[in-house]
């Protein structure tokens, strides 16, 4: 499939106008979908300087996106780490990429590479310390990430982002704010704004301290 016409894109933009069903084939379809990637592009860039001034480490090679599609993935253009199982063509430098399907289980990471119907577990490189995630696909997407923090093995960004006319707006900030409860210290900075048309907020690990290491 086409990258832009990701199941998971797809069900945002549904989500974000309101729409029970689309025509693939219609031709008006078509030509607002990609507009909607299109604002929904300029929104992220904004986003990203939201979150960059919470947490500037963002584009280091220390962080990953985790689980987007290379339409969507705010951080390609820079040095970030990417963790997804989608095909990635913007990139000369492969070994940001790490193809595959992260899951969190037991405070651990479980790396699912192809073929599907295997799994192992892997530890990834010591040099990652920042896992980051926006405006995610479900909110079985982000699940056990508030281990992931609590534990201190990791720390965690995760936001969302969109205009105001957006017909979702309650579902997301909503697995924003369970995500926020979940979190056991007050070692995190959490923050909603809205600029304009577009909202956009964030809950980021902010430790006084360095992160535990196994």
């Amino acid at each position: 499939m086409d990258n832009k016409f990701n199941h998971f894109l797809l069900e945002q933009y549904k989500l974000a106008n309101g729409y029970k069903f689309i025509d693939l084939n219609s031709k008006t379809f078509k030509t607002d979908y990609l507009a909607w990637l299109e604002e929904r592009k300029h929104q992220g860039y904004k986003y990203l300087d939201f979150l960059y001034e919470m947490k500037q480490s963002i584009l280091e090679r220390t962080t990953a996106e985790v689980g987007k599609n290379e339409i969507d993935c705010l951080t390609s253009p820079f040095d970030t780490t990417i963790i997804s199982p989608y095909e990635y063509n913007d990139i000369d430098d492969r070994t940001r990429l790490i193809p595959a399907i992260m899951k969190v289980v037991d405070e651990e990471i479980v790396l699912q590479f192809p073929p599907i119907d295997k799994i192992r577990l892997m530890t990834l490189p010591k040099k990652i310390e920042l896992l980051m995630t926006e405006n995610p696909y479900t909110p079985y997407s982000i699940s056990g990430w508030d281990t992931l923090h609590n534990s201190g093995n990791y720390d965690i960004a995760v936001g969302i982002y969109g205009s105001t006319y957006d017909k979702d707006i309650k579902e997301k900030l909503k697995m924003l704010k369970d995500l926020k409860e979940k979190i056991l210290f007050g070692d995190y900075k959490y923050d909603l704004h809205h600029d304009k048309d577009m909202y956009y907020g964030a809950i980021v690990s902010e430790r006084q301290e360095k992160r535990l290491k196994k």
